[in-house]
């Protein structure tokens, strides 16, 4: 009985002691506040301690510096890298030190480029740390192509830079930059030209002009197709190529060989972009969430542009004039009877310009090629109407020796719609063109009075011989046989 008693008086003291960890009871405990019941379940409400809790709460961990690392090879990553450069070397066959475009015999162009080494050499290492969003990334690309191409194959430059970006792995950073997308979608399109696309691809093309107005629109569709909003839509980009079909085209070609190429193009497009967006068979108005009246828009703006003759300003080029005393010895050795008018006109939008030209044809047909070449609305100023029957002998000398007078007005217009720069505009009046023309036609009169003209001509006046165009003139002048 005592040892039963001295055992329960240990349990007792035990229970009082502080030290000791409770049995937690063995049911919850359920209270009741205005008629509803808590329970104190510990698997639902977790344990907080009291603000009187000695026990810390752990702060949250501090941000760990790889982030910043991770951030950093990002950074590594966005930008064009050595190990680019070097692939890029390697595709354009740098060691060779060779242009290798090819020639006309379809063999690789063996002109050396070593003088242009150490350009190319600078220009890559500093492009090394280019990130790949730049801007100037085409530019860089463009330029550093070139050094690797002669002078004759400079033109070839953008068509071998698609061609490399093409050899890298689908997905390269290179060839998600925007950039990259740029240049091998221009070169999926056709390049802009002055002739129609039918057979370019044979060694026989036609030859057939397609119109200024057209060159000028062409342009402007493929820089549209080459923007992100336009080559990542379907309906848009179908829209453009549709109507790139139809102005690249002249009016022989341009039912036979339409719808024919869009079909070919749009594949080779999605290529380009499949690494950077998925493609879809859904409707791409939905799938990128952009309005099909939207590009509709677009497409209406362009064929609107087409349609109008161009106003803009001329593009004025510094340009080397032309070398009037040899043009004017190679007039005069012209032996043909050929007969002709000198006219003078202008354009809208230019009226401080004139042309001075010449044509053996009439002077209308001569307006109406150059409007529908230059895509420009042309007014003509000379010859009136009533002299239009009246030809005068050699207008290819007296157009020359005209220039020659107006020398130092002459200005050097760059066409975009024809593709070529003209040599022939003088910033004059109509008025002194005219008299320039008037001058050179009655002296011609007389000169070429007799049928031996040239050879009297050639006797008295040594062209070969002078070398200022002034004294020249002068003496020609002076020269009535």
């Amino acid at each position: 009985m005592s040892a039963e008693l001295d055992h329960a008086q240990r349990r007792s003291s035990s229970e009082a002691d502080p030290g000791m960890v409770l049995t937690p009871p063995g049911s919850p405990v359920t209270s009741r506040v205005a008629g509803k019941s808590y329970r104190n379940d510990r698997q639902e409400i977790p344990y907080l301690p009291a603000k009187s809790d000695p026990m810390p709460i752990t702060p949250p961990a501090s941000p760990q510096k790889t982030k910043s690392l991770k951030g950093d090879e990002i950074g590594k990553e966005n930008t064009l890298g050595s190990s680019t450069i070097g692939l890029l070397k390697h595709q354009l066959d740098v060691p060779n030190r060779r242009c290798g475009a090819t020639t006309q015999k379809g063999e690789p162009c063996q002109m050396s480029v070593s003088g242009k080494m150490a350009g190319f050499h600078e220009l890559s290492n500093s492009m090394a740390n280019m990130p790949l969003s730049s801007q100037q990334m085409e530019n860089k690309l463009n330029e550093l192509v070139s050094l690797t191409l002669c002078k004759t194959h400079q033109n070839r430059t953008s068509c071998r830079l698609a061609k490399v970006l093409n050899s890298f792995p689908i997905g390269s950073d290179i060839n998600r930059a925007s950039s990259s997308v740029t240049t091998r979608i221009k070169h999926v399109v056709p390049e802009v030209s002055i002739t129609c696309f039918a057979d370019k691809q044979n060694s026989i093309s036609c030859i057939e002009r397609i119109g200024g107005g057209n060159v000028q629109t062409t342009r402007r569709v493929v820089n549209k197709i080459t923007e992100a909003e336009v080559y990542s839509n379907d309906a848009r980009l179908q829209e453009c190529l549709e109507l790139l079909e139809k102005l690249i085209f002249c009016s022989l070609h341009g039912e036979k060989e339409r719808t024919t190429h869009v079909r070919t193009w749009t594949s080779e497009i999605q290529a380009i972009r499949s690494p950077i967006m998925p493609i879809s068979t859904a409707p791409a108005v939905t799938k990128f969430a952009f309005s099909l009246q939207s590009s509709q828009d677009d497409v209406s703006c362009l064929t609107n542009i087409k349609k109008g003759c161009d106003y803009s300003s001329f593009i004025v080029v510094d340009q080397k004039p032309p070398n009037y005393i040899k043009k004017i010895r190679t007039a005069l050795r012209l032996k043909s009877p050929l007969e002709g008018h000198v006219y003078v006109y202008e354009v809208q939008g230019n009226p401080e310009f004139v042309k001075v030209g010449y044509t053996s044809k009439t002077v209308q047909e001569r307006i109406e090629t150059i409007g529908f070449r230059c895509n420009r609305k042309v007014k003509e100023i000379y010859p009136v109407t009533m002299d239009r029957d009246n030809k005068i002998k050699s207008p290819e000398l007296v157009e020359a020796l005209c220039h020659a007078q107006l020398r130092n007005s002459q200005v050097t217009i760059n066409c975009d719609a024809c593709l070529g720069k003209h040599y022939e505009w003088f910033r004059v009046s109509p008025t002194e063109a005219i008299d320039a023309i008037q001058k050179w036609s009655s002296w011609m009169k007389k000169v070429a009075a007799t049928s031996t003209w040239r050879e009297k001509l050639a006797g008295k006046v040594k062209v070969n011989e002078f070398q200022d165009l002034g004294k020249l003139l002068k003496e020609l002048e002076g020269e009535i046989l």
